[in-house]
């Protein structure tokens, strides 16, 4: 699969990437999920809040944190659950 089938623009309830996050990535233990929640909040994303995000704004997000190829794995994962 290629990074760009990921690029969605279209806007997630934060409450569904939320469940999506903790499935997909349970994978990585608690810690690490609560250390990348708190990073996604400082890059502006907020999964315990209300608003939506597109998984564009999740992606460009991650890559500051994590990098191309960590980001890219990730997000596929992340996706794949959230279409379970």
């Amino acid at each position: 699969m290629s990074k760009k089938e990921f690029s969605c623009e279209e806007p997630v309830s934060a409450e569904r990437l939320k469940i999506a996050f903790d499935k997909s990535l349970s994978i990585l233990g608690q810690s690490s999920k609560e250390a990348l929640l708190h990073d996604l909040q400082n890059k502006g994303i907020d999964l315990d809040g209300t608003n939506p995000y597109s998984f564009k704004q999740i992606e460009q997000a991650l890559e500051n944190i994590l990098g191309e190829d960590a980001t890219e794995l990730l997000i596929q994962r992340w996706w794949k659950a959230l279409e379970e």
